[in-house]
C-alpha cells in the first residue's frame, strides 16, 4: 500500500495554493506522483533507448510540406538526453560524422557522471525548479508542473487507471507560459503511482501534447513516445506548422564509468 510521503506531504503545500479549489483526493494523488516522479528522477540512473522521430511541417494552408525521419540511439543521464542520429530520412549518416557526435555525447555524460558522484552533490528542490519533461523550441511539457500548477477535478477510474483532468494552469516558469491555454487529463499507474500517460488540449479541443510512458526493471516507468503538434497551437501561443512524433524503444541500462565511451552502434 502507498502512503504519503513527507516529501508528498510537503508538495501538498504547493498545490493547495496552485490554481484555486480543487478536489481533495486529486490534491492528495497528485502530491503522492510528484514525490514518486523526483525521486524516480533522481534514482533512475542511465539508460540507453533506440528512438524514431518524425518531423512534420506544413504550409499555411495547412498542407504537409516536408517529412524529415531520424533514426538513431538515445543515452540518458540523470540530467539529459543525448540523441546520436544514424539515419536520416533512411540514409546512414556517415561515419565521419557519427564519430564526432559520440564523441561529443560521452564527454558529457562523463561530467554527469562525476557531478553525480561529487561528494558535494546535491540536487535542487522541486520547489525551486521546473519539473523534468520534454522542451522543443523554448516550450516546455512536464506531467509534474501539471499536477502543481494546474486546477485538478476529482479522481476518476478509467480502465483501470486513475485519472485526473486539468485545467486553469499558471506556471511561474517562462518555458510554461503556453500552459495557460492548455487543458487535459493526467492518467496515473495505479499500482506505482507514476505516471501512464498524459495529454494536453488546445481551448478548443484539438490535441497539442502527448506522453506515454513504459515500465522497465525495478517499477519504474520511463517515456515511450511524444507527441507535439504545434500546428494545433496556431492562433493561440505558436506560429510553428510542426508536428514532431518521438518513440523511445528497446531501454537498457548501461553503466557509465569517467572513461565512458560509446561503441560503434549496429544498425539492423
Amino acid at each position: 500500500m502507498w502512503s504519503i510521503s513527507k516529501k508528498a506531504t510537503s508538495l501538498l503545500f504547493l498545490l493547495a495554493g496552485a490554481a484555486g479549489a480543487q478536489a481533495p483526493d486529486s490534491r492528495e494523488l497528485a502530491a503522492l506522483v510528484i514525490a514518486n516522479e523526483v525521486r524516480q528522477g533522481e534514482d533512475l540512473g542511465e539508460y540507453t533507448f533506440a528512438f524514431e522521430k518524425i518531423h512534420r511541417y506544413f504550409n499555411k494552408a495547412g498542407q504537409l510540406d516536408r517529412e524529415i525521419n531520424e533514426r538513431g540511439e538515445t543515452y540518458m543521464s540523470h540530467r539529459r538526453n543525448i540523441d546520436i542520429a544514424l539515419e536520416w530520412n533512411g540514409k546512414p549518416l556517415k561515419s565521419k560524422d557519427l564519430d564526432k557526435v559520440r564523441k561529443a555525447a560521452a564527454r558529457k555524460l562523463e561530467s554527469d557522471f562525476r557531478e553525480r558522484q561529487a561528494a558535494n552533490y546535491v540536487d535542487r528542490p522541486i520547489a525551486n525548479r521546473r519539473g523534468a519533461g520534454f522542451t522543443r523550441n523554448g516550450i516546455h511539457m512536464s506531467v509534474i508542473d501539471v499536477l502543481r500548477y494546474c486546477r485538478l477535478e476529482a479522481v476518476r477510474d478509467d480502465n483501470g487507471r486513475q485519472a485526473i483532468p486539468y485545467s486553469d494552469c499558471k506556471s511561474p516558469w517562462p518555458e510554461e507560459g503556453h500552459y495557460t491555454h492548455l487543458k487535459g487529463t493526467v492518467w496515473i499507474h495505479r499500482a506505482t503511482k507514476l505516471l501512464d500517460s498524459w495529454e494536453a488540449r488546445t481551448p478548443v479541443g484539438k490535441l497539442f501534447f502527448q506522453q506515454t510512458t513504459q515500465p522497465v526493471a525495478g517499477g519504474a516507468r520511463i517515456p515511450h513516445t511524444w507527441l507535439l503538434d504545434l500546428l494545433s497551437a496556431n492562433g493561440f501561443f505558436s506560429d510553428e506548422r510542426l508536428q514532431l512524433h518521438y518513440r523511445w524503444t528497446n531501454p537498457q541500462r548501461f553503466t557509465v564509468d569517467v572513461n565512458q565511451t560509446i561503441a560503434e552502434p549496429i544498425v539492423k
